[in-house]
């Protein structure tokens, strides 16, 4: 396996002080949840939805009690997100890990997956024993439901836009914010479960959807190029599959009539020769260096969406996380010299 970086082993060190005690004793590991449960402590993922939400309680001066149910419901509901994913896509690994439907049969993952929703919600509940309006308390579950629904709405618009090259750049942010919705929610929520000004919680509603975006982008460019130093190179898999993202469809944009034929001929067919044409593209027009400057345009502009948030070393911790992405934009750019 890959060797992680220090912020990622850093996020998984306090998600299991600080969350997973929470977590076990609200959510049971059995045989009926063990498909979520796997994707949550088995395979490694970087935990920011628990990480940040903890760092904000701490900024804003409160017990982390306030963002526990939210940080719980919400890596519940990613784990049962990551488990449909791999089964809409026909996924039978994943990051060198089997897929939960290729460990654990797809009947098992399909009725589990509605199983462990319950858990997500009744942890949810918890929030209505905080000191804390009935309007945020609703507010909450309202962006829970929200998310619920633009994460499937991510599935079915990638699915049902293969191939679609009427898409444009902001069609492929609004697939990037479904995408990501969960993690974006969880930061929302806290923030309202904390009591902050809603103009606090919209800011960093805002640093969430930006970074989403950036880290969105970052897994595009790694579906066509190796970075150094980044594990999560995904080796053309939306290249084959025919799924549009914001690399392809800002290429397809900038392409001359005659290369939006050599496109549209040889994008989305599995074969050596039809990528390495796609490949040429994107060098010809640059497609990777203009990217990651979208990418880290929309960092900076994060970073000083909370430039008001107190300063202390908890910031720090969030802001380290959107550093990462410029961290990425630096190694493609050397990467692509």
């Amino acid at each position: 396996m890959a060797k992680k970086s220090k912020i990622f082993l850093r996020y998984q060190r306090i998600f299991k002080k600080e969350v997973l005690p929470y977590l076990m004793e609200k959510f049971p590991r059995n045989e009926y949840t063990e498909p979520a449960w796997y994707y949550t402590t088995d395979i490694p993922r970087s935990m920011f939805r628990s990480v940040i939400p903890l760092c904000l309680a701490k900024i804003f001066k409160k017990d982390k009690k306030f963002v526990l149910p939210v940080i719980a419901a919400s890596e519940i509901i990613f784990s049962i997100a990551l488990i449909q994913d791999d089964i809409i896509d026909g996924d039978v690994q994943r990051q060198g890990f089997p897929s939960a439907w290729k460990k654990y049969g797809l009947p098992i993952c399909v009725a589990s997956i509605d199983y462990c929703y319950y858990y997500a919600y009744k942890i949810l509940e918890e929030v209505e024993k905080l000191p804390i309006s009935k309007k945020r308390i609703k507010m909450i579950y309202d962006a829970f439901l929200e998310s619920q629904k633009m994460v499937n709405q991510s599935f079915l618009f990638e699915k049902l836009n293969k191939l679609n090259f009427k898409l444009n750049a902001k069609n492929m942010l609004m697939l990037d914010e479904w995408k990501t919705t969960t993690g974006i929610s969880a930061q929302y929520c806290s923030v309202l479960a904390l009591g902050a000004s809603m103009g606090d919680c919209k800011k960093l509603r805002m640093y969430a959807l930006l970074l989403a975006y950036a880290g969105q982008i970052k897994n595009d460019i790694l579906d066509f190029y190796k970075i150094k130093g980044y594990a999560e190179y995904r080796k053309f898999s939306d290249f084959k599959r025919g799924y549009m993202n914001y690399p392809v469809v800002k290429l397809f944009r900038e392409c001359n009539k005659n290369d939006k034929i050599i496109f549209k001929k040889n994008y989305g067919k599995a074969g050596k020769s039809n990528i390495n044409a796609i490949i040429k593209l994107m060098e010809k027009y640059n497609i990777a260096e203009k990217t990651v400057n979208d990418c880290k345009k929309f960092v900076d502009s994060a970073k000083k969406s909370i430039a008001n948030f107190r300063d202390c070393p908890e910031k720090d911790t969030i802001l380290d996380w959107a550093d990462s992405s410029v961290r990425f934009a630096r190694a493609s750019k050397e990467q692509n010299k």
